[in-house]
């Protein structure tokens, strides 16, 4: 299930919350008359007073709702009517009363034109009318107010369209605004993502060489550090687009809890270790087997809070506890530091975007302060809260979430929670198989092939997708990474076009624009998966081991 924040309109529709507050007073006034009539033996027109007030009193709540008005309307408009001549029939002199209320709901309730065209035909009606049972002078004290009130409410009414003619078109440059600010981001994500791959890769690559001297070997992690904390830049930047415009998009789907505190413990361990601090997980048994949430995400905030605790902490050790508490069916990840804190004055303003502590935060820490501000967002779209727990040293941050339902299958073997994949071993795995590469960068052309090479495969290379194209129809591939944004014919042109006359072959999508092609799309249908740039190598291979076979299998 994929669920996405809907965006709210950038500016607010004026003509609806005055037909509201016009309907309360109106639906106010009705309540005397109702009564008046009532005791007076009228019920029948008592009765009608009800249903106006009805239509009316229904008529705001859903303008205050739903914004919507145009059904309702003619249901106003329809009792209005009815009161109107079931007054004139008892009292001509209420009717008088009752063609105000029908003229200015006409006006306000329908179109102007066809207000206008109402009106004239409503009041030649009632003057018609109101002359059977009354003298010359009221039938000319009527029409005269009636005009009066047809006048005012056409030019409010006027105004008010005028106003919102305004507001939509400057509603609609915002929109467009919006939507080239994310392609903006999309191509901007695509131009840094792609020579990032290149670097975090051949970093990656040169650290796999057991011959490299120990002061190489700090300089190449340290490139491939920065390099990934750049690309996390880039993803809270296109996150924070994406969160504006309404378009973050969770997936849901059950997923095992153990596994991914095991993955997420063994790469945080080695940041903390690397700053000299201790990295605990500490699990409150038992916990649930399976969590119904979006495992991205939820590894997104995760990181974002155990990434902001190891940079705050100076010294001692940072804690990541996790409980299920079963009197109120809540899962609760707590993130412990023995760091600087939050200062009191500053918590107020944790969780708002482009803000942090105070200035000497950012200059001894830098950042950019929208790791708090989006992992807020990300955990309310996931039915989730994060709060700070103010500590007399150190911090928690707690991010926590109701459950649907109580769970099914436990998990109460703390051994469950340290059982890692041991990287090194699974990527010496080699694999069998003819691999084509279809990427316009000539950087990320070498590093591929020298990443597919590295395990056992073969590959040919080509620079746009109408190359690929070509090298399906005259050659036997067993996969193919496919890169979507390419001269010539993009990726996702050249799926559809091999699909048209090959459905076996796996295709992998590879891509650097996070925002524009998303999993499940469309577009994307075509692709038997997707890896993103920069590439994981963790995960190609994993892509490997499910499309390709093992070498000296049987």
């Amino acid at each position: 299930m994929s669920l996405s924040a809907q965006a709210k309109p950038a500016l607010p529709n004026l003509k609806s919350p005055v037909l509201r507050d016009v309907c309360i007073a109106i639906s106010v006034v009705l309540v005397p008359f109702g009564l008046n009539n009532a005791m007076q033996g009228a019920y029948a027109l008592a009765f009608v007073n009800l249903l106006f007030f009805i239509s009316l009193t229904w008529n705001a709540w859903r303008l205050h709702y739903h914004e919507s008005y145009h059904l309702s309307g003619g249901l106003i408009l329809l009792a209005g009517t009815i009161n109107i001549f079931c007054s004139i029939y008892q009292n001509g002199e209420i009717a008088i009363y009752w063609s105000y209320l029908a003229s200015v709901c006409a006006f306000l309730l329908m179109e102007r034109r066809l207000a206008a065209w109402f009106n004239v035909f409503f009041i030649i009606l009632l003057l018609l009318l109101i002359s059977y049972s009354s003298d010359l002078d009221t039938s000319f004290r009527v029409a005269g107010t009636l005009c009066l009130v047809a006048l005012v409410t056409y030019v409010f009414s006027s105004r008010l369209e005028n106003r919102n003619r305004e507001l939509m078109a400057r509603t609609q440059e915002l929109e467009k605004a919006t939507v080239a600010k994310s392609e903006f981001l999309a191509n901007m994500s695509h131009e840094i993502r792609t020579p990032l791959t290149a670097i975090v890769g051949y970093a990656e690559s040169l650290l796999d060489d057991g011959d490299l001297q120990p002061a190489n070997r700090e300089q190449l992690e340290t490139v491939a550090f920065n390099a990934r904390h750049l690309s996390s830049l880039i993803d809270d930047i296109l996150d924070l687009s994406k969160i504006e415009a309404g378009r973050l998009e969770v997936a849901f789907e059950a997923i095992e809890l153990a596994p991914i505190l095991a993955k997420l413990v063994l790469t945080e361990e080695a940041v903390a270790r690397r700053k000299g601090l201790d990295f605990v997980l500490n699990t409150s048994l038992p916990l649930p087997r399976y969590l119904k949430i979006d495992p991205t995400r939820l590894n997104q905030i995760l990181f974002n809070l155990i990434g902001n605790a190891i940079k705050f902490t100076h010294n001692g050790s940072v804690e990541l506890a996790v409980e299920y508490r079963p009197k109120t069916n809540i899962l609760a990840f707590s993130v412990v530091d023995s760091g600087i804190g939050v200062p009191e004055d500053s918590r107020a303003q944790l969780f708002q975007q482009f803000s942090q502590a105070d200035s000497s935060i950012t200059r001894d820490y830098g950042g950019t302060g929208l790791g708090l501000h989006i992992s807020q967002q990300l955990a309310g779209l996931l039915n989730g809260h994060i709060e700070y727990l103010p500590q007399p040293r150190g911090s928690i941050f707690q991010l926590s979430f109701q459950l649907e339902s109580e769970p099914d299958e436990w998990v109460d073997d703390e051994l469950s929670f340290r059982e890692v994949h041991h990287t090194k071993t699974k990527l010496q795995t080699q694999f069998t198989g003819h691999v084509l590469v279809a990427e316009d960068s000539s950087a990320n052309q070498l590093l591929i092939s020298l990443l597919v090479q590295k395990c056992g495969l073969h590959t040919t290379v080509v620079s746009n997708g109408m190359e690929a194209v070509e090298q399906v129809r005259n050659h036997q591939f067993d996969l193919i990474l496919m890169d979507l944004q390419m001269p010539v014919m993009s990726g996702v042109d050249a799926t559809r076009a091999i699909r048209a006359f090959n459905l076996q072959i796996p295709i992998i999508a590879l891509s650097a624009d996070v925002l524009r092609h998303r999993k499940g799309s469309e577009e994307m249908a075509g692709f038997s998966g997707q890896l993103a740039k920069p590439i994981d190598t963790e995960l190609l291979h994993a892509t490997f081991a499910r499309f390709l076979p093992v070498a000296g299998a049987r």
